[in-house]
């Protein structure tokens, strides 16, 4: 690393190493290479979240509970969960003071489109699994999608972050491998309900123990048609937020491509790129948030 930044002037390592759901290596022996030797690191990995955000990696300013007058943080991951959708900034700097108690979401885009080809076409899940490994959107292992690994991992990167705690990723998770088209067509045709992979985790007071727990699920669910999942096709993920002081606030992203994974990438650079040019750093030569980044290259 050090080499990369002397030889080279690197400012920022972008990871975007394929999952380890059980520890996160190698990319979490990165991340943490490059943040002890001054760098930037901007990553995709929901996995070195979850294993790095409040253990090696907490050092350089991970934690959503930052200040405003606070350094940016040189640990940036904001496409880790629904792509380039701003989830983490959201709840960091619009939704700052609220008190969040729980999300629910459909939060794989590779589950939820096998289950809609799966009913729109007919055709098995094997099927129409490979359409997604055509699409590119299925994890290096594809088997992350189908038995709800990336799921938990994703739900739990949330978690750490919002609720600024320790979560596990070990939890039971939910497979739709044995889902069939008789199981679809028995939810549509006697319930008028859908398959989703619902993932969720909120706050619950224990009385008991007097203190609070969180509570984390992966789960292959029937959703009704008022739920706003009902109507997610293909691709396309969503998620609720809940907090104590505003009504729920739902985001969806609509058929999601490797793009949008790019555009959370770009969008953590440019945050760098605009804390630097604010605290004056003359090396600085990444284009400023706000700008078009085509407008910057030769």
């Amino acid at each position: 690393m050090k080499v990369l930044q002397q030889t080279y002037g690197v400012d920022i390592v972008i990871e975007t190493i394929p999952i380890n759901y059980r520890n996160a290596e190698p990319a979490l022996n990165l991340a943490e290479d490059a943040l002890k030797n001054g760098l930037y690191l901007v990553s995709a990995n929901k996995a070195a979240v979850v294993h790095g955000c409040r253990g090696r990696l907490k050092a350089w300013g991970s934690q959503r509970t930052l200040s405003p007058d606070t350094a940016l943080p040189q640990f940036l991951f904001e496409s880790a969960v629904m792509d380039g959708v701003p989830i983490f900034n959201l709840t960091k700097h619009c939704l700052r003071g609220a008190r969040i108690t729980g999300f629910r979401g459909v939060l794989n885009s590779t589950c939820n489109l096998i289950l809609t080809r799966m009913e729109q076409t007919r055709c098995p899940l094997e099927k129409a699994l490979e359409i997604c490994q055509q699409l590119g959107i299925t994890e290096t292992d594809a088997s992350g999608d189908i038995d709800g690994h990336d799921s938990m991992v994703k739900t739990c990167a949330l978690a750490t972050v919002l609720f600024n705690t320790d979560v596990q990723s070990d939890a039971e998770t939910a497979s739709i491998r044995q889902v069939s088209l008789s199981q679809i067509d028995d939810c549509k045709t006697h319930r008028n309900t859908r398959l989703k992979v619902v993932c969720e985790a909120f706050l619950v007071p224990d009385s008991t123990h007097q203190k609070t727990l969180l509570n984390i699920s992966v789960k292959l669910t029937e959703v009704p048609p008022d739920s706003i999942f009902y109507a997610l096709d293909g691709a396309s993920s969503a998620i609720e937020i809940y907090s104590q002081e505003l009504a729920p606030i739902c985001i969806t992203s609509t058929e999601p491509k490797t793009a949008d994974t790019a555009f959370g990438l770009l969008s953590d650079c440019l945050d760098i790129a605009s804390k630097k040019q604010s605290t004056g750093d003359k090396d600085n030569n990444l284009p400023t948030a706000g700008s078009h980044p085509l407008q910057h290259l030769d």
